[in-house]
């Protein structure tokens, strides 16, 4: 009886620990108005190197939570309606757990060369960031105007995200 209990034991404690390591790495799934921009800075600051938006969060994240960034235009007509244009760049955040109220600063700066994106809040760093290459964006990185140009947020894949 002992060893059965030392056994069940075991491996009740493995499977315990287990969930655990699933439970942390899951991401949170963003819905509609769980994030909100509140800026935008394009064609560079003062110094013509450096473009940047700002969004806060509405809601807590999990650590590796994965939202991605795009300047593609959303097409809704054909002849591929409901796709992004592809033309553009991405960017693909992956956070730190961060609480509702946070407010992220994704800096895109072309000095030195190549653009080095990075994320930012009044805790330091919020997390990474990285340049998506084709097919999904442009590996140049951000180029960001101020003459019709657009950020959208997203989840999951491009083709649907």
């Amino acid at each position: 009886m002992n060893k059965l209990y030392k056994r069940f034991s075991k491996i009740f404690f493995l499977l315990f620990l287990s969930g655990l390591s699933f439970t942390t790495m899951a991401q949170t799934t963003l819905t509609k108005g769980d994030i909100a921009f509140t800026g935008y800075i394009g064609n560079g600051t003062a110094d013509g190197t450096t473009d940047e938006f700002s969004f806060v969060l509405l809601t807590n994240i999990t650590a590796n939570t994965v939202i991605k960034f795009t300047e593609n235009g959303w097409l809704r007509t054909s002849p591929t309606a409901g796709s992004f244009r592809l033309t553009e760049s991405t960017l693909q955040f992956t956070s730190i757990a961060l609480p509702a109220g946070s407010e992220i600063r994704i800096t895109c700066s072309s000095t030195p060369t190549p653009i080095t994106p990075a994320a930012t809040y009044s805790g330091g760093s919020a997390g990474a960031v990285a340049i998506l290459a084709a097919p999904e964006g442009n590996a140049a990185g951000p180029t960001l105007s101020t003459n019709g140009d657009q950020i959208i947020a997203y989840q999951g894949a491009y083709t649907s995200p």
